[in-house]
């Protein structure tokens, strides 16, 4: 297991929001964003156990995911009804098998020259047979085509791509987590093209990385089966994949967050778990 590096004083700036950082694309938070019954968006969730059909967006941008079909949504939890506070995300026995919001990808064509940054509150029950992903996208399954983060079998968190112009990429922090527990993972990158420009963090802490796949030949050729909790295109999945865990919030920039920025998002995400 990495040594633990503190990146900040383990609070934010007074007043600190996601949105003062800029090149925000989604801001989704619990408490926050309203939650609506419907893909319509005109009946607000409020009850424990209420079908999550979309969420509000908080960045402005209004990419406020949706839920692509009437079955296999979130389902809202309710603290002191439920255990926890949360967008429960789960499997089941039929494809598609994870319960799922959808919203148009904001990157046109994502790829190793892609700079960006994605911090997320989540927590995972059960391992898959393949990475479980909380976010990400999927232009095709077969071979794999797309990028996303998630947990591996081993419960190492992961970041991979693959792209037909710029290859496959696939990390993992040099750490596990453990099952039914909340934490934030962050993931930054530089946009360099390299996987020395991928940083990985749990809470507040920067992990050392393992490369897995670096490949600039191009596509893969196994078929990379993952569940997507809030994928940016929505397509059918492998049965027994899904993210089958919760989400208290996400924040995703199509930039590399560093410095004090950096400090002050993972400060607030992490006061956000429960």
């Amino acid at each position: 297991m990495s040594s633990l590096l503190l990146t900040g004083a383990g609070k934010s700036a007074a007043g600190f929001m996601p949105s003062d950082i800029s090149s925000l694309l989604l801001w989704l938070e619990e408490g926050q964003s309203t939650l609506y019954e419907d893909a319509g968006r005109t009946i607000i969730a409020t009850d424990d156990s209420d079908t999550i059909g979309s969420i509000d967006d908080l960045s402005g941008n209004a990419n406020h995911p949706t839920a692509p079909g009437t079955g296999n949504r979130p389902i809202y939890r309710v603290p002191g009804l439920s255990s926890l506070d949360e967008w429960d995300f789960t499997t089941s026995a039929t494809c598609p098998d994870s319960h799922v919001l959808a919203l148009a990808d904001p990157f046109a064509d994502f790829a190793r020259t892609q700079a960006f940054t994605v911090s997320a509150v989540v927590h995972m029950d059960t391992v898959g047979a393949s990475t479980r992903s909380y976010l990400g996208k999927k232009a095709s399954i077969s071979p794999f085509q797309g990028w996303s983060q998630g947990l591996n079998t081993s419960r190492n968190p992961r970041w991979q791509m693959n792209d037909t112009s710029s290859g496959q990429l696939r990390v993992d922090m040099d750490d596990t987590v453990a099952l039914n527990a909340w934490l934030v993972l962050t993931w930054t990158y530089d946009g360099s093209s390299t996987p020395g420009g991928l940083n990985g963090f749990i809470n507040e802490g920067s992990r050392s990385l393992i490369t897995v796949v670096n490949d600039l030949a191009g596509d893969a050729t196994g078929t990379e089966e993952f569940g997507v909790g809030l994928p940016f295109a929505h397509l059918d999945i492998a049965c027994g994949n899904g993210w089958d865990g919760g989400m208290r919030a996400i924040a995703l920039y199509d930039k590399e967050v560093t410095g004090t920025e950096l400090s002050n998002l993972l400060a607030y995400m992490v006061a956000l778990i429960p």
